[in-house]
């Protein structure tokens, strides 16, 4: 702690959007997308726990701190055959889709940047000091 938090900060306990990290812990994070993140996140809780009958993300128990609660954590698997569901149109669908997000400047899929630094350093390799790679090489 100590900095300022980036873009879309955290609110704090009153709602109100703050860079402060302190304040932040005292509040919640707002959900990525905005309204679009939070339909994502209400739907999830729908399936997650109305629909299993499992209890609401705010009633269950802490998955990392011994609190006492039962976690009754629910899960909802949905499975997909998507030539089948399209009509075998699926993947011309969705190389459309990647065609028009991609040829706009300064957008990417995410995962992309990842993807071309992984290709740069296998070509490149991983640039390490010298010194820490002579104690690796004492490993070996």
């Amino acid at each position: 702690l100590g900095s300022e938090l980036a873009m879309q900060p955290p609110v704090d306990a009153e709602g109100k959007p703050t860079s402060d990290p302190e304040q932040g812990l005292t509040g919640s994070m707002v959900p990525a997308g905005r309204v679009k993140g939070f339909n994502i996140g209400l739907l999830v809780e729908v399936l997650c726990s109305a629909l299993t009958g499992a209890k609401l993300g705010t009633q269950q128990g802490s998955f990392i701190e011994e609190d006492g609660q039962s976690i009754d954590n629910g899960q909802f698997f949905l499975a997909i055959e998507p030539q089948m569901q399209s009509g075998g149109t699926f993947d011309e669908t969705i190389s459309e889709l990647v065609v028009s997000i991609t040829e706009q400047d300064g957008i990417r899929l995410p995962n992309a940047r990842r993807q071309e630094n992984r290709k740069r350093l296998m070509r490149e390799g991983i640039p390490i000091e010298k010194e820490l790679f002579e104690t690796l090489q004492a490993f070996v």
